[in-house]
């Protein structure tokens, strides 16, 4: 739960930056229909799935959230239409499939609970299939058991350590850069010009 709730966290932060500069650009319209209708969606998706989850309420029943969904889709339909020149057939087609896209963004954030799950899971693993061995081994005498201990725990120890340190990183560029700078970067903008207008160390099309 915590993971999906950063997720929205994450989320909501780049739409409300998307609105500023949506805003700046185009006027409080433009912002209202491109950026404002996903913050109604969200917001709505949001309280009505959080009420699922707490019994207060069925996912599907009708609730002041259902309209802020359904006032926010609305608004996204005719921000597609109008604003995004889809026209309004594109428009109604692409709204609705557009917040599955806004569902699968959010849930993506559960990533962060499967690589911490994962790695507990290998260390549990190292200390089943190793540590535990190394006990009875030498109790034992078993030395061929105690080197087999010692080198299945340290081996698995090792990994879940390297899982531990990359996957978060590559975890979170990703939602950086996929779920999080979709809402409102678009790559647009002045193509670069260095100062004397004659590039030295690099190549660049305009």
């Amino acid at each position: 739960m915590l993971s999906v709730y950063v997720g929205i966290l994450h989320i909501f932060v780049g739409l409300f930056i998307g609105l500023y500069t949506v805003w700046k650009a185009h006027g409080a319209a433009a912002a209202f229909f491109e950026k404002g209708s996903w913050l109604l969606i969200m917001t709505g998706g949001t309280m009505q799935a959080r009420n699922m989850v707490m019994g207060f309420n069925e996912l599907f029943e009708f609730q002041i959230w259902t309209l802020l969904i359904a006032v926010g889709l609305v608004s996204l339909v005719i921000g597609l239409a109008v604003y995004e020149k889809f026209g309004w057939v594109g428009g109604l087609v692409m709204g609705p499939i557009e917040i599955f896209g806004l569902l699968a963004n959010t849930l993506s954030y559960l990533r962060i609970m499967g690589v911490g799950v994962a790695g507990v899971k290998i260390a549990e693993i190292s200390i089943n299939m190793g540590w535990e061995k190394i006990g009875p081994a030498m109790d034992a005498g078993d030395i061929f058991g105690l080197i087999l201990g010692i080198v299945l725990f340290v081996l698995v120890q090792l990994f879940a350590i390297a899982l531990g340190i990359l996957s978060p990183s590559i975890h979170a560029i990703r939602l950086h850069f996929v779920e999080w700078m979709g809402k409102f970067y678009d790559g647009s903008g002045k193509a670069f010009a260095p100062l004397g207008g004659r590039t030295l160390h690099v190549e660049g099309k305009s």
